[in-house]
């Protein structure tokens, strides 16, 4: 069976991948860990380790606010429970539900797992909330 052109075009989009970050991906982010440890007191506290990006390895993503909260169907409107917030991260991201994203100082929590589509895709997806 011959190769599909579509291939090769999926082919050169993921060899300039990190060029077009370069260009697009402007938010500086940081996966960190939350590792729990009991305090003195008898309670609970939580050391911030850093795991992907920070001073010595910059990491940059880009952040979006999602504007649609719901949708209009056959049979009217419906509420699409969806997060406020969508990170475009490197594919090679370590992201996990288990971490928090630092994205320009501000705390999120995944609220979907980071994920990547098709040949096209060249980028890891993550919906996000405002860590509370």
């Amino acid at each position: 069976m011959a190769r599909r052109p579509a291939l090769d075009i999926a082919d050169t989009l993921q060899g300039v991948a990190e060029e077009l970050a370069e260009h697009f991906h402007a938010d500086p982010y940081q996966v960190v860990e939350l590792v729990p440890s009991r305090d003195e007191k008898g309670g609970t506290t939580f050391a911030r380790i850093v795991t992907e990006g920070g001073e010595s390895d910059p990491r940059y993503c880009s952040l979006e606010v999602n504007r649609r909260q719901g949708d209009i169907g056959p049979d009217g409107p419906n509420i699409v429970g969806r997060a406020p917030y969508t990170a475009e991260l490197p594919a090679d991201t370590a992201l996990t539900d288990r971490h928090v994203l630092v994205v320009d100082g501000r705390d999120f929590t995944p609220t979907s797992p980071a994920r990547i589509g098709g040949a096209f895709d060249l980028f890891k997806v993550v919906d996000l909330e405002v860590k509370t």
